[in-house]
């Protein structure tokens, strides 16, 4: 899913950045993320949805990306954000270690209840 979800955001290079610089502003708003709070994006693929985050939330906070496509890892962006290559998430991340969990067409491929509720911190 990743993929094809990162050819479509390609596919539109006028429309895109638009589109999701304002998911990435409904985040901050939403959340009303405080510096320092951690953040996991399930499905970051190259990272052009985790960067715009990362922008309006000014680096302030650490972003965990969690890559299902092994291929998409090595186009990531780096620079505050971290990125990982995860096959299991039950196994590869520590328990209440996030914040908050977003992501971007991607929760509709797993079990996101039961993955979320692991690794939120309450």
């Amino acid at each position: 899913m990743e993929s094809k979800r990162e050819a479509y955001w390609l596919r539109y290079p006028v429309t895109s950045p638009i589109k999701l610089r304002w998911r990435a502003l409904t985040v901050r708003h939403a959340f009303h993320i405080l510096p320092g709070e951690t953040i996991l994006e399930l499905g970051a693929g190259s990272g052009i949805w985790t960067q715009h985050v990362n922008e309006v939330l000014r680096g302030e906070n650490p972003i965990t990306g969690a890559v299902f496509d092994q291929s998409l890892l090595g186009e990531s962006r780096r620079g505050s954000i971290s990125f990982r290559y995860i096959e299991d998430l039950s196994r590869e991340l520590e328990p209440e270690s996030f914040d908050y969990i977003i992501g971007t067409a991607i929760l509709c491929h797993t079990d996101t209840r039961t993955i979320c509720e692991r690794f939120i911190v309450y």
